[in-house]
């Protein structure tokens, strides 16, 4: 599945969450958070969910997240579709600001999880 927005990755989860035949009470409970938080990220409700439990989530489901760009030629060379280097740098930019909250939030709680 292409996943473009908040709202596509959720419907990706939700998916996966079905073809491995668990429930959203199964899932939340595999990786550590609360129901509303799976109905919330499957429904798209939750936008600005944390990126690190979202992978957790599609590991535990038996998934994996392959982020693509560069295509191969026919003379075997390495070509980088139009857009992908904006694309790269709206990803790094996106990281860079969840490193950041979570820094913020680690020393505000002190480590606490």
């Amino acid at each position: 599945m292409d996943i473009g927005t908040a709202r596509n990755a959720g419907e990706a989860l939700k998916q996966a969450r079905l073809a491995a035949a668990m429930t959203q009470a199964e899932l939340a409970e595999r990786i550590h958070v609360s129901r509303k938080w799976v109905i919330d990220v499957e429904s798209g409700a939750n936008t600005s969910f944390h990126f690190d439990m979202y992978l957790k989530a599609i590991q535990v489901l038996g998934g994996s997240m392959t982020i693509g760009g560069a295509s191969e030629s026919t003379d075997g060379q390495r070509r980088s579709a139009a857009g992908d280097d904006d694309r790269d740098a709206a990803i790094a930019d996106y990281f860079n600001r969840l490193r950041n909250r979570e820094s913020r939030y680690e020393s505000v709680l002190g480590g606490v999880r």
